[in-house]
């Protein structure tokens, strides 16, 4: 919501005073008791404040400086893009919201609060005063921020002004009173176990009085009634039921709209997992379209088949290494070279010892010999010699077979390892276990997506997304009427309408029991029919009292349940957006000093010192100016909480006054950015202030005319 001009008429100070205002950040500079209080009221009246309030206090605020005239604000505004002009004038009790584009006008009251209700995104004024208008004053008197918390929490929850724990202890008594002896026999029974006691006494008596009186009188009785007032009765009555009928439609029909809408969540959650897992499907398709060649059936037989020739290649090197170091081995000779010198040896012996038989004696005859049998010995050794000779060429045939073997084993690896493309036995099994690792990867989404799916397809999903929409639709259109939603009830003025349903409903009663009296005779005491009558009054108003304290058992439950949600609703809600909302502004409005904060349970604000390393409450530990920085930001977050997507002017009354320079600085750019999403209203007297915005002063308007 935006502020285009706001014009007061006797409203205190001013007689006839106008200001206009731009989007975006406006400083609204004035003197002292120059009028920007009440400026600040006057934008609070026009937004909130009945034009048929009877508060005198308020008629003694805004007519303290002209008491005669008719107190008179008049409005522009744009919201969503259409503009608006609101006329107020308090003094007539009368008020008109314009469509300044349509030209369509509201003049009732009731239906110009409706609408500004609906067009102000801040719905009370406690509200607004708790976070879109901001006063130096209030924030050095908030020591605690869960003041203005339960404030807030109040003001959504309930509006009574009473706490949703109030409220919850009053409603828990409320229904122990109701339920005391419907579970268990108690001394003193509670409300619906004694209307159930009473009710069947009272049926009982009814029963033996009817049938006296139907025995003893068979005259008709003639039914003459105040037409006129049981008219009108009735009247009320249908008007009633109808209210307390459609309040039950709307409790129901905005049951099935909180169902589907978990439908519709769910389902929405289902079609975007399994679009992710498609396109993660995909893209595993086109990884695994780059090893095609390892999707070949053949893939395990041909990895055993090289595992065995990678073996045997190996063994075969090691019998090669083996063979070909038995070959180089010193005693591996020729058999020539071995038998040659022991020959030569021997023969020269045998001619010695034939020399010496000669020249000697018989006794070196021994020595030939000895030179005889070491002949002989050799040439057995020659024989052995040449029959390792005979092994060695067997060695060198065997080396080559496995040379040639060896090859052929190499010759298949390499095949393998061509057919795909790997150019080592390591790189085949890293590409074999990608390969593999990719497929089990496909798969496993394969099977998450029919997880998802079960036995549904993906058309099967959209299609009843849109069945449960075209549902969401009928009921919009065939249950949640205007007429139904108009109607719509609280729980109080439910039980104030079904009370008042009851009494209407007693009173026709009782014309109907006078009219019934007057027909009978006054002598006929054995008739008894006045005991019948009141019997049949105290069953009916015994009746509509069970009921109504059943059905009261049945909303006190519910509403019991509804606070407990918004309770916990609102804790968490509140925390969580206040933290993050908060933690985005105040690094930069602190220049990166404070950067972090924290909430309790009760929303005791503390922020994180970097010089003392640790958490501390703005208000004991930082200087003014710094705890007004942290509690601007906070008091900023709450107001972004409450509003929603729509934004409400935010009224700054001279907040800015405690900062320095560069505390001044920070501010002004966050204001700026601010700014951009929502019109501001700075309220000072300070000119230093003039170049924050759009300059509106106050001091040189003419407030007479």
């Amino acid at each position: 919501m935006d502020i285009a001009a706001i014009t007061l008429k006797n409203f205190r100070r001013f007689q006839n005073a106008s200001f206009n205002f731009s989007k975006g950040v406006n400083v609204v500079i004035g003197e002292n008791e120059a009028g920007k209080s009440t400026i600040m009221q006057a934008i609070l009246s026009a937004l909130f404040v009945d034009v048929r309030t009877r508060s005198q206090k308020f008629y003694d605020f805004i007519t303290k400086w002209n008491a005669s005239a008719q107190s008179i604000v008049e409005m522009e505004f744009e919201e969503e893009g259409k503009k608006y002009k609101l006329i107020k004038n308090f003094t007539d009790s009368t008020a008109t919201l314009e469509n300044l584009e349509t030209g369509k006008t509201l003049s009732d009251p009731n239906l110009v609060q409706e609408a500004l209700e609906r067009l102000n995104p801040i719905k009370s004024d406690t509200i607004y005063k708790a976070t879109a208008l901001i006063k130096q004053a209030d924030i050095a008197k908030i020591e605690k921020p869960a003041d203005l918390s339960k404030a807030i929490e109040t003001s959504i929850s309930t509006g009574s002004g009473r706490s949703i724990e109030e409220v919850l202890k009053e409603l828990k008594k409320e229904e122990g009173e109701l339920i005391r002896g419907l579970k268990s026999p108690a001394k003193n029974p509670g409300t619906i176990k004694a209307l159930e006691d009473k009710l069947e006494e009272l049926k009982k008596q009814h029963s033996e009085v009817k049938a006296h009186w139907e025995e003893k009188t068979g005259a008709s009785q003639k039914e003459q009634s105040s037409a006129g007032e049981i008219r009108e009765i009735e009247e009320k009555i249908s008007i009633i039921e109808r209210m307390i009928n459609n309040q039950k439609i709307l409790d129901e029909a905005e049951g099935e709209m909180k169902q589907i809408d978990s439908q519709l969540r769910q389902i929405q959650e289902q079609l975007l997992r399994i679009e992710k897992l498609t396109e993660e499907n995909t893209e595993a398709e086109r990884r695994l379209s780059q090893f095609k060649e390892f999707l070949n059936k053949d893939l395990n037989t041909d990895a055993e088949n090289a595992s065995k020739l990678e073996a045997q290649i190996e063994a075969k090197n090691k019998m090669l290494e083996n063979l070909q170091q038995e070959l180089e081995k010193p005693n591996a000779k020729s058999p020539n070279q071995a038998v040659q010198l022991p020959i030569i040896i021997s023969l020269l012996a045998i001619a010695l010892g034939i020399v010496l038989v000669v020249l000697i004696n018989l006794l070196f005859s021994v020595v030939s010999l000895l030179g005889a049998v070491m002949l002989v010995w050799q040439i057995s050794q020659s024989r052995d010699l040449s029959q390792t000779g005979s092994e060695l060429k067997q060695q060198s045939s065997r080396i080559t077979q496995l040379e040639i073997s060896k090859e052929a084993d190499q010759k298949a690896l390499k095949n393998i390892l061509n057919k795909y493309k790997a150019p080592n036995l390591k790189d085949f099994y890293n590409k074999k276990i990608k390969a593999a690792t990719i497929r089990e990867e496909k798969n496993r989404i394969e099977a998450e997506i029919k997880g998802v799916l079960g036995t549904k397809t993906f058309e099967d999903l959209q299609s009843l997304q849109v069945e449960i929409l075209t549902k969401k639709r009928e009921i919009e259109v065939n249950k949640l009427t205007d007429e139904v939603k108009a109607s719509k009830m609280t729980a109080e003025e439910y039980l104030g309408k079904r009370r008042e349903l009851d009494k209407l409903k007693v009173e026709r009663r009782k014309l109907e029991r006078e009219n019934v009296e007057s027909q009978v005779i006054a002598e006929d005491e054995m008739a008894n029919y006045e005991l019948l009558v009141k019997l049949e009054e105290a069953i009916e108003n015994n009746d509509q009292k069970l009921s109504g304290a059943k059905e009261e058992l049945q909303i006190v439950g519910a509403t019991i349940q509804v606070l407990n949600e918004v309770k916990a609703d609102l804790s968490g809600l509140i925390q969580t957006q206040v933290l993050e909302k908060v933690e985005e502004d105040l690094p930069r409005l602190t220049n990166n000093r404070y950067k972090d904060i924290r909430l309790d349970g009760e929303f005791h604000l503390e922020a994180f010192s970097q010089e003392k390393n640790d958490w501390v409450d703005p208000i004991e530990n930082l200087s003014t100016g710094t705890a007004d920085q942290i509690y601007f930001v906070y008091r900023l977050a709450l107001l972004k909480m409450v509003e929603g997507e729509k934004k409400a002017p935010l009224l700054l009354d001279d907040i800015f006054v405690t900062y320095d320079r560069l505390r001044s600085e920070e501010a002004k750019a966050l204001l700026k950015k601010e700014g951009e999403n929502r019109q501001i209203l700075l309220f000072t007297h300070d000119n230093d202030f003039q170049d924050w915005g759009n300059l509106v002063n106050i001091t040189s308007v003419d407030q007479n005319n």
